[in-house]
């Protein structure tokens, strides 16, 4: 990283840099602004240091001297990929504006991942896929908060070393998306789409949509349509627009929708027929049982990520399905109050994970049957106990309980072979003594986060507990001090400091 120590690194020395920044300066009522780095000394050190330069982060707004942000950042650019650049991983934070993105040919030819990033109240420019048509060895893109993309993505098929797109908007015309998917080069093996507020008119010279009546009741969000034939040059009619999407995702093996609203049936459908598919986040806008049965249809799946689910219970799941699936997610759903037992039948299940479900009070019983569950996490939840059908998951690794009001840690065969365990945010007064049992307690612990719990002041007695986990690497005591009586007590910290000598303790 250059960053703050910019002036150091323009001085002429001898040092290698395989990774840099140029960031935006940050002033606070606590501290005056930092100074934007001097153009001479940003570029001259992007120059000699061209060839080394393998990973590169700019910011707009960050070189102090003549011109527009946009015409240094991409005079910056042209620093750093002239004849002999060695960069492969670029980062541009500011408005897509054509002068930066036109400086990206050259050297920066061998770009093997790009991330454009519009910063707050920024990218008015509309991102033209033209701009990025010569960057063949792209394999990962990620175009993150850009407000408007071209419309007409065709040039997005020649990048055909692409195997992961990322897409996190603010706004989106409704006509867009789907010609991009369709655009896409089928070497694609991931696909992350992480949108929110859609512009309500096309964008100019982009064929104009209307809205089903379902799409029109719903929030104005991303749109997966059915797109005009005339936007991505070919002729699709009803089931067809998923049998091409069959075609272009044949690799896929992680999708993650988030906040989109799925208009066209078809995009759900297409998914239990993607071999490739392991990894899939599905949190679509109006997320229903349809949604989900979709999910328990796709048989290669390994992790499932539920999110944003509006009904009171999960459907059930049938005999034999997500047979392969090691890691499952619920967060963010509101109504969920039941869980089915069927959901912990999974045979090869290795991390169970809940946060964000207010209203599910009750865990299944059948929970206390995956005995080879290794990963508990749960965060955001009204739990001020363990759950007692919990406490003989004997093979657990890493155990995570956090802001949930937990009051009462019960000991248990589920601590013997904990490295981890994060209790941040409770209600916790104590180090739970459980943790200590001569027999039953945390003696593998390597790492014990109690941080957060406003209750807790250490004491003689928790340093007692402590003392029998001599394995514990990292131990964070942290706590939000408003004044000295909500310290630690500093003789007690150097005292558990003797007792665990080659711990780092964070107080």
């Amino acid at each position: 990283m250059v960053c703050r120590r910019w002036r150091q690194a323009a001085d002429g020395g001898a040092e290698v840099w395989g990774a840099a920044a140029l960031r935006r300066p940050r002033g606070g009522t606590a501290a005056p602004a930092q100074p934007r780095i001097p153009l001479d000394g940003a570029f001259g050190v992007l120059r000699r240091q061209r060839a080394h330069l393998r990973r590169l982060h700019l910011d707009e707004g960050a070189l102090q001297g003549g011109g527009t942000d946009a015409g240094m950042l991409a005079a910056a650019l042209q620093a750093a990929c002239g004849p002999g650049s060695g960069l492969t991983d670029l980062t541009i934070q500011g408005d897509p504006h054509p002068a930066v993105t036109q400086a990206l040919p050259g050297g920066a030819a061998q770009l093997t991942a790009l991330t454009l990033r519009a910063l707050p109240g920024r990218g008015t420019a509309a991102l033209g896929w033209d701009q990025l048509a010569h960057l063949t060895h792209l394999s990962s893109l990620a175009i993150l908060s850009v407000k408007r993309l071209d419309a007409s993505p065709k040039a997005l098929g020649r990048l055909t070393a692409l195997t992961r797109l990322r897409l996190s908007s603010k706004r989106h015309s409704q006509a867009e998306v789907a010609p991009l998917l369709l655009a896409c080069s089928p070497t694609l093996q991931r696909l992350e789409l992480v949108c929110g507020t859609i512009d309500k008119a096309p964008l100019e010279g982009s064929p104009a949509v209307v809205p089903t009546a379902e799409a029109q009741q719903q929030p104005a969000h991303l749109h997966l349509a059915e797109p005009p034939a005339a936007s991505y040059g070919g002729s699709l009619q009803g089931p067809s627009l998923a049998a091409a999407l069959a075609e272009r995702w044949g690799r896929l093996e992680a999708m993650r929708l988030q906040e989109v609203h799925v208009a066209h049936a078809a995009v759900l459908q297409v998914l239990p027929t993607l071999r490739c598919l392991t990894s899939l986040h599905l949190a679509p806008l109006g997320c229903d049982a349809a949604c989900v049965e979709v999910a328990q249809r796709c048989t290669g799946l390994q992790e499932l990520v539920l999110g944003r689910y509006s009904e009171a219970r999960l459907p059930e799941l049938p005999t034999g399905a997500l047979g392969h699936l090691t890691r499952l997610r619920v967060s963010g759903t509101a109504a969920l109050v039941a869980l089915p037992d069927s959901w912990c039948a999974l045979p090869n299940l290795q991390s169970f994970e809940v946060e964000s479900c207010e209203r599910l009070r009750r865990l299944p019983a059948a929970l206390a049957g995956i005995t080879q569950l290794e990963r508990l996490l749960f965060s955001h939840q009204r739990m001020e106990r363990l759950p007692s059908q919990l406490t003989g998951l004997s093979q657990l690794t890493r155990l995570a309980v956090a802001a949930c009001s937990l009051h009462h840690l019960p000991p248990g065969p589920y601590l013997h072979n904990l490295r981890e365990l994060v209790l941040f945010a409770n209600s916790l007064s104590c180090v739970p003594p459980a943790l200590g049992d001569a027999a039953l307690g945390a003696a593998c612990l390597t790492r014990l986060d109690l941080s957060s719990n406003y209750s807790h002041h250490l004491s003689a007695a928790d340093i007692e507990v402590l003392r029998h986990l001599s394995l514990v690497e990292t131990l964070d005591l942290r706590r939000q001090e408003y004044g000295p009586e909500d310290r630690h007590p500093p003789e007690l910290l150097a005292q558990l400091r003797a007792v665990l000598p080659r711990c780092d303790v964070l107080a």
